[in-house]
């Protein structure tokens, strides 16, 4: 299908070159599933703020970290008290999200 729009302006070509200013990447939870904590992990083209939380699957905040101008770092978290079940973790910077998902089992205490 084409459309013609006489009144519309032509939008030039976006074209990346080099690294994306403020990029995040690197961001991994361990271990996945957790059982006690995660450590979550993340790595920035160039220093920022970075907010990085962990929310339950209705989107409750359970706990967030907060780090000062960094370009990559790791947050922990305390899991031993969550319920079991999947969870999300967010890394905020530069005006910039990445959300990934996150298990939180525990192991069943067995009598013998």
């Amino acid at each position: 299908a084409h459309i013609n729009c006489p009144g519309c302006r032509t939008v030039a070509q976006v074209t990346k070159v080099g690294n994306v200013t403020g990029a995040i990447s690197g961001v991994k939870a361990y271990p996945n599933p957790a059982t006690d904590e995660v450590k979550i992990s993340f790595a920035l083209a160039q220093s920022a703020d970075v907010n990085v939380s962990l929310t339950s699957a209705v989107g409750q905040v359970i706990n967030m970290q907060h780090f000062t101008n960094v370009s990559n770092g790791n947050a922990v978290f305390n899991t031993a008290s969550l319920a079991p079940g999947i969870y999300f973790y967010t890394v905020d910077a530069n005006g910039m999200r990445t959300t990934n998902r996150l298990a939180v089992v525990h192991e069943a205490n067995c009598l013998l």
